[in-house]
């Protein structure tokens, strides 16, 4: 008998009830960048004016904002980048997920 455990969750719900994995590609949706799949709702700015991120689930939620209007986020896998907010200056903003590529072994 094995046991596996996470520290976090690892499948989802999707709107059909079907488990499916986490996936913190980050996609344009409905007007905000959010993951594809994540267990809590996370929306990102897609630009201009607004909160810079904010979680949440259920009646809870946590934002962050900044002060200045945001220009468009380029986009790479879970990573959204604000290019030069400030001089010589990115805002880089990420719905991390930490996979190990191997099973970790015992010791």
């Amino acid at each position: 008998m094995t046991e596996e455990s996470s520290t976090g969750p690892i499948r989802v719900k999707d709107e059909k009830g079907a488990w499916r994995d986490v996936d913190t590609t980050l996609v344009l949706r409905d007007g905000v960048v959010q993951p594809k799949r994540a267990a809590a709702d996370i929306t990102i700015s897609a630009g201009g004016s607004g909160p810079l991120a904010q979680v949440s689930e259920g009646s809870q939620s946590l934002g962050i904002g900044w002060e200045d209007a945001l220009p468009e986020p380029v986009r790479q896998g879970n990573t959204a980048t604000y290019e030069n907010v400030q001089p010589d200056a990115d805002l880089v903003v990420s719905s991390h997920l930490l996979v190990p590529k191997e099973r970790p072994t015992s010791r």
